[in-house]
């Protein structure tokens, strides 16, 4: 696991509700054939 890290939990957080909005109308089961992070994201 080379690409495992520690990071802040308030970029977890953020993560996981970007991944659940985006995927909350998929079928169960539904593969996420990728997922593009930006460096600069405005709020």
């Amino acid at each position: 696991m080379q690409n495992l890290e520690v990071v802040p939990y308030d970029v977890y957080w953020e993560l996981c509700v970007q991944l659940r909005t985006g995927t909350r109308h998929m079928p169960a089961g539904t593969t996420i054939q990728r997922i593009i992070v930006a460096d600069d994201v405005e709020h």
